[in-house]
């Protein structure tokens, strides 16, 4: 998997050299929109502790768990005739005859694949090798042939998903395993370019905010001036505002809240339900958690990094003081449990904080065994801090790829009843927020993109990186950005979804 080989790139190293006060600043302007609307909920008190190990190199590897499953079953009549069927070579016979399917089936798939290999347009060769997956979904010729073909019009993504389900069909295919290797090599060179053109759009909204917002001063103004003069104070950058409302309605709107942007604003302003508006009282709930799971992931973030500041501080105040060091890991199995609780706390308190009982399927994905899920997630949160130590102590992993497999993995074990999604986007959003990026929106209206997307992780980081930045060219623009400063079209990820 592309998530699973990880290997050092100084070329992925983060150009966001900010020291911890800096970093401080930054992550309180991405989450002071949250700071006017709900009063942090301090019952679980301070920030979660990490696991203590001493060896990353020993942890387990939660590697991305299959999601391409066949929806074609062939149920052959007991009458047909064995003579009847045409002939194919043996080394056919060896490599196509998958489960039930019986040969003429995937006979008949090889033949499009021939047909296709021999269109003159590209049209034609789509459509006929999108006919033998059809007719034969784990036909490995044909998933290995169509993936070439997409791999020379450079659709590199879309190419590893085919080399992703054939060796999920034949995991010793040596010509499937040659090619997803190549794709991944092409797929790293892209992705570390829009990893540079994000950091940098990303260090130029951080000097904006710290020139025009004057963070310290309005900080302090915050601590004890009323309420409306600390909302006079952020006026001018409604946007970070703007942005909390929006976050709240597009996740719950993607798990099928009815309430529209304007009735979550009013919500969230009030605490009143809406009057006039054909609702529930659970939609009116999973508004109020999802905004406090937001609210609270924001005050733990800016907790641990105001702590590692004052600690640095005093260091460079006192050099002949021993350093005190602070451990960096903020991720583990009890934020993730209290942002959980919080999510559904109003919805279903039944089921908010635990792990389910019982075997689900999510949009024709087979989640684990409830039995496995104390095991993947303890080997989840081994996962975390060693890839913590990676992306922000060794610089080696990029934020955005950290935060899209954090997501991507967390969807897939879908440990709980309930609220898997909205859990998965907000600790996306924690990593990006603590490297310095803002958090990023997944509109609703994209929905049946980042559902697809999940089917392979390749995909799904694509798909991180398009929302990611069409979230910074929101920013560039509400905050007056030139034009020119936006962010290529190219980087929305939609050229190969």
């Amino acid at each position: 998997m592309l998530f699973s080989k990880i290997s050092p790139r100084s070329n992925l190293k983060l150009n966001l050299k900010l020291n911890p006060s800096k970093l401080s600043i930054i992550i309180t302007l991405w989450t002071i929109y949250g700071f006017f609307n709900l009063t942090a909920n301090e019952s679980t008190g301070g920030i979660p502790h990490a696991p203590i190990t001493s060896d990353f190199n020993i942890l387990p590897n939660l590697s991305p768990m299959p999601f391409m499953y066949s929806e074609f079953i062939f149920n052959p009549s007991e009458t047909e005739n064995p003579k009847n069927l045409e002939k194919i070579t043996e080394g056919e016979k060896n490599t196509n005859k998958i489960g039930n399917y019986p040969i003429q089936v995937i006979t008949e798939s090889n033949k499009l694949v021939q047909i296709a290999k021999s269109a003159k347009t590209f049209g034609k060769a789509i459509k006929f090798y999108e006919q033998a997956l059809k007719v034969c979904p784990d036909n490995v010729k044909a998933l290995t042939e169509y993936g070439k073909f997409l791999e020379n019009q450079e659709k590199y993504t879309d190419a590893g998903e085919l080399y992703y389900r054939a060796l999920l069909v034949s995991p010793e295919n040596n010509e499937a395993k040659i090619c997803k290797e190549r794709v991944y090599n092409e797929l790293v060179v892209k992705n570390s370019v829009k990893f540079r053109q994000m950091d940098k759009t990303v260090k130029e909204l951080q000097l904006v905010m710290k020139r025009d917002c004057e963070i310290n001063d309005c900080y302090n103004t915050y601590s004890s001036e009323s309420n409306s003069v600390k909302n006079q104070i952020f006026s001018e950058k409604s946007i970070f505002r703007e942005m909390f409302y929006l976050q709240i309605y597009h996740t719950v709107a993607i798990e099928g809240n009815t309430l529209g942007l304007h009735h979550v604003k009013q919500v969230l302003k009030t605490g009143r339900s809406v009057s006039n508006h054909d609702h529930t009282i659970r939609e009116l709930n999973e508004i109020v958690g999802a905004a406090d799971a937001f609210q609270y992931a924001n005050w733990t973030l800016y907790r641990q990094q105001t702590k590692l500041a004052q600690t640095k501080l005093a260091n460079l105040q006192n050099p002949h003081h021993h350093e005190t060091f602070i451990q960096p890991r903020l991720l583990n199995l009890k934020l993730i449990n209290d942002l959980h609780y919080r999510i559904l706390a109003r919805v279903d308190p039944h089921k908010a904080g635990h792990y389910r009982n019982d075997d689900i399927y999510v949009s024709g994905y087979k989640a684990p065994p409830a039995e496995q899920l104390k095991s993947l997630m303890t080997e989840f949160e081994h996962w975390l801090s060693d890839m913590e130590e990676k992306v922000f102590i060794l610089g080696i992993i990029h934020p955005v790829e950290f935060a899209a497999q954090a997501h991507y993995r967390l969807v897939k074990i879908h440990p709980y009843p309930d609220g898997n999604g909205r859990l998965s986007r907000l600790l996306m959003n924690i990593i990006l927020m603590r490297a310095g990026y803002p958090p990023t929106l997944i509109r609703v209206e994209d929905r049946r993109k980042y559902f697809g997307a999940l089917n392979y992780d390749a995909q799904f980081l694509q798909f991180i990186l398009g929302v990611t930045g069409e979230t910074l060219n929101l920013y560039l623009n509400e905050l007056g950005f030139e034009k020119d400063m936006l962010l290529p079209s190219v980087i929305s990820g939609h050229d190969e979804l």
